[in-house]
């Protein structure tokens, strides 16, 4: 049985981890032969489902090397971790990788000791990262380029690889019709409320949950006299390492919730961060929402709020001094509708 090892983002990040889950079910769909094989960490295996595929958990401390070694912050002596990683990949899977990842010499490394990828599914990124990406000519070792985005978003313009790159679009999963149905009473949401949903994402970046937490407290502070209810239910992400806030009667604090993109249909108005999978999931349900855009090291997602602020019902904010004067402008502007 032929095997596909999908290494997405060092086995970090909900969103990349589950973007592989939907590839690797959509080729077992399309040859069941197939035995997809995902590197994930321990802390995404409390969520996830394997379905079709196996799971290659990462121990913590594997995990914490393996990312210090792929972003070359554990020093030159360590070099050699890539021969290894060759081995394993090989052991586990002689014929397929897809990778997911952010580029470092470290990887070029990696992927010329292994002979070159299959393929890399290979995401919009800031453009010097691009530039990099080019110029380090790791591109000329993949035999085949995914790019989960539709051709206006991102255009490989380069003749080089054109051959080799395919916009497949938006990689997001389908909504749960069923659970749409039943998460407001799952949720204790009263029926009559206008219901707010605000959630972290599934990344593990550091201040956006205490940011969340101000401005949802600061928003339900200026609403809470309105006389139609406004509750806000705001998730945690699997790596948050604070613990979440007591509820009171409009603000109900949650942990991650795995399932959450596939019901927010059933929200009246969503709040999030600029993240590849959180603003795919909200754009596809439909639901008004306010994206804030973070600075990141390579996702642009600026850019990616920016593009979609065309629809209009996705807003944005620039000045984040005012953002919960301005998010509760736009509640009361959806709730009074």
């Amino acid at each position: 049985m032929p095997s596909v090892l999908f290494l997405p983002s060092l086995g970090k990040g909900f969103g990349h981890v589950k973007r592989a889950l939907l590839i690797s079910q959509a080729l077992k769909h399309a040859e069941p032969s197939l035995s997809p094989i995902i590197v994930i960490d321990s802390i995404l295996s409390r969520y996830l489902n394997p379905c079709d595929s196996q799971f290659l958990v990462l121990p913590p401390r594997i995990s914490s090397f393996f990312q210090d070694w792929i972003t070359n912050s554990c020093g030159v002596e360590h070099y050699d971790f890539a021969a290894a990683m060759h081995e394993i990949i090989k052991g586990l899977c002689p014929n397929m990788v897809v990778y997911d990842l952010a580029l470092s010499q470290s990887l070029v490394d990696l992927v010329h000791k292994s002979g070159g990828l299959n393929v890399l599914v290979l995401r919009r990124q800031k453009l010097d990262r691009l530039s990099l990406l080019l110029s380090s000519r790791l591109l000329d070792s993949v035999d085949k380029i995914i790019i989960p985005h539709c051709r206006e978003e991102f255009s490989q313009d380069d003749t080089t690889y054109a051959s080799r790159s395919t916009n497949v679009g938006h990689i997001v999963s389908e909504p749960d019709v069923h659970l749409q149905a039943s998460i407001r009473s799952q949720l204790a949401v009263p029926g009559e409320a206008f219901w707010v949903v605000a959630t972290i994402g599934g990344g593990g970046y550091s201040g956006e949950w205490e940011l969340l937490v101000e401005l949802i407290s600061h928003t339900a502070s200026i609403l809470f006299t309105q006389k139609r209810p406004i509750v806000f239910s705001v998730f945690s992400g699997p790596y948050n390492p604070y613990p979440v806030p007591a509820s009171s009667s409009n603000v109900k604090w949650h942990c991650f919730n795995p399932s959450l993109g596939s019901w927010l249909g059933a929200a009246d108005f969503v709040v999030s961060f600029g993240g590849y999978n959180s603003a795919l999931e909200i754009l596809q349900s439909g639901r008004p929402a306010l994206l804030i855009p973070r600075s990141r090291e390579l996702d642009d997602q600026f850019a990616r709020v920016q593009g979609l602020s065309k629809y209009p019902d996705i807003h944005t904010i620039v000045d984040q001094s005012s953002s919960s004067t301005h998010l509760a402008q736009l509640i009361l502007q959806y709730a009074n509708q």
